[in-house]
């Protein structure tokens, strides 16, 4: 059961499970929400960068308060052929937003800026309360935080490079580093435990990543400098093993993880 709504990506993902031949009876279903996973089973959840793909909300602290962070035009600009030409920028609305700034972060100096992520704590609080009723593990594996922090994180990415998330709007993936801290509190109901939080180094690490990486390379001696490659790739503090995280949860009454703190 996947939950993916972009209808390209459902494709890329149909024709890799497809090469992997499942079983009879056993075909992939895909969702558009966490509403609609089953009911009538323990739920086991990965989510592997999905969070960061969720739409963040800023808040910025003005002289005048808190307002909301949004994007309005700025009719000054040249283009390079020296036409005036509307361009996008980032203003502070006009609304007070005080109201939706977290507990203990209100007195913050202006030009602070705050994210939240209210749709990722709404599927969080879908997923915890499945686990509750259902019994279950979700495992989160994503980049960004372990607790709360200021400043902003949103950024667009298009063909594997950085570029301004204003230029050319719908050309680029935007993404926004998750914070799980607010993941922990969404899923704290109904006795839903926190099994634990790790960066992406030391919880492959502690999994045996070191060992695996080694029988691969034996079995395939012409492809152990690719599989060294990778396994830096995925645990170096300079590439993924420090800027991703992993959080787990549980039911009740499941068992501890491995690998987490």
């Amino acid at each position: 059961h996947l939950v993916e709504t972009s209808a390209r990506l459902r494709e890329v993902q149909r024709e890799t499970l497809a090469a992997r031949a499942p079983a009879p009876g056993n075909a992939p279903c895909w969702h558009d929400s966490a509403n609609g996973l089953p009911e009538d089973a323990p739920l086991l959840v990965v989510a592997n960068e999905f969070f960061d793909a969720l739409p963040v909300r800023q808040l910025v602290r003005t002289d005048a308060g808190w307002r909301e962070r949004m994007i309005g035009l700025d009719d000054g600009g040249l283009d390079d052929a020296g036409q005036g030409e509307d361009a996008f920028r980032f203003v502070a609305g006009d609304q007070p937003m005080d109201s939706a700034v977290p507990e203990g972060w209100a007195d913050q100096p202006p030009g602070t800026i705050i994210e939240t992520c209210p749709a990722a704590a709404a599927v969080m609080g879908e997923i915890a309360r499945r686990l509750a009723e259902q019994g279950g593990v979700a495992l989160i594996v994503d980049y960004g935080h372990l607790r709360h922090r200021t400043g902003s994180t949103l950024q667009a990415v298009a063909q594997h490079r950085k570029v301004d998330p204003l230029v050319r709007p719908g050309t680029a993936d935007l993404t926004a580093h998750v914070d799980f801290a607010a993941l922990a509190t969404a899923a704290r109901i109904d006795g839903v435990r926190v099994l634990g939080t790790a960066t992406q180094g030391k919880f492959l690490e502690s999994l045996g990543i070191g060992a695996r990486a080694a029988a691969l390379a034996r079995a395939a001696p012409e492809r152990a400098q690719e599989v060294q490659e990778a396994r830096e790739r995925l645990v170096s503090p300079e590439q993924m093993g420090e800027l991703f995280k992993v959080m787990a949860f549980a039911a009740a009454d499941w068992p501890e993880g491995a690998g987490l703190q």
